[in-house]
């Protein structure tokens, strides 16, 4: 990895504008969003509010694995909580340890206002693309 990208924010590798779901929805429908976007995980929305994650391993390992109906379970029965988040200036040699001292691969990345604003994966960090220019 090029020793530059440690040192730059989350923000310049994060991805951003992330894709919600309604608590109320199905893991059926979260799953088939996922997909169609090729993404690991939706921020779970509350009348507006940011109040969980699911992910694709929430959905093996809570759904799938326990033979849950997906197209019966709703998401806010199965989401992660609360929701671990860094800030978008967070350098990216600093965004792995909270991801290790809570045992997530994805974090919710939040402005000054602690508004979502883009969600860092491990394989962001593996892997960084550059979204804006240094």
């Amino acid at each position: 990895m090029d020793v530059r990208v440690i040192t730059i924010p989350v923000k310049e590798i994060m991805t951003p504008n992330p894709f919600t779901i309604a608590e109320d929805k199905t893991i059926a429908e979260a799953a088939k969003s996922m997909e169609q976007r090729r993404i690991g995980c939706l921020l779970v929305d509350q009348q507006g509010e940011t109040v969980g994650i699911i992910t694709e391993t929430d959905i093996t390992r809570k759904v799938v694995a326990k033979g849950i109906n997906p197209k019966e379970t709703k998401v806010g029965e199965v989401m992660s909580q609360p929701v671990r988040s860094v800030n978008q200036d967070t350098p990216v040699n600093e965004v792995y340890q909270p991801m290790a001292a809570y045992g997530v691969r994805h974090l919710m990345v939040t402005d000054e206002n602690k508004k979502a604003v883009g969600i860092v994966s491990v394989r962001d960090i593996l892997y960084p693309r550059i979204v804006s220019s240094p």
